[in-house]
């Protein structure tokens, strides 16, 4: 691909995901519910996680880049057993802290916070 295509891409993709403020607002709305909602898997494979943030900024010169696209853009985790004891119990978990704190807790979507106009949004939850 010559910089010219590249760079056409890059800036198409990069409108694509670019959001108005009404817009984050009704993703947040629509992505209650994590990995059970199709939506807020759509929205979060289009962006770079703060997750995966930090995974790319630590990079090691000996790191393969491509594997770690990979491992971003397709998801290769499937969850280890730490992580499946989370989603089993964070209900149980967030009910057990409501009653501590005697306040109702607001489930949340995806939140995006708009930093600059290279990264256009960094996906924050």
């Amino acid at each position: 691909m010559s910089l010219e295509e590249y760079d056409a891409k890059k800036i198409a993709f990069l409108k694509k995901i670019d959001l108005s403020v009404d817009e984050i607002i009704k993703i947040e709305r629509n992505t209650v519910g994590q990995e059970e909602n199709d939506d807020w898997k759509k929205f979060r494979k289009q962006r770079l996680t703060a997750s995966n943030f930090g995974k790319v900024c630590k990079l090691r010169p000996t790191t393969s880049r491509a594997n770690t696209i990979k491992y971003i853009l397709y998801d290769i985790f499937q969850g280890s057993s730490s992580t499946r004891y989370g989603i089993e119990n964070e209900s149980i978990a967030r009910n057990a802290f409501q009653k501590t704190i005697k306040e109702k807790i607001e489930l949340a979507g995806l939140l995006f916070i708009r930093i600059n106009p290279i990264s256009q949004q960094v996906l924050m939850g």
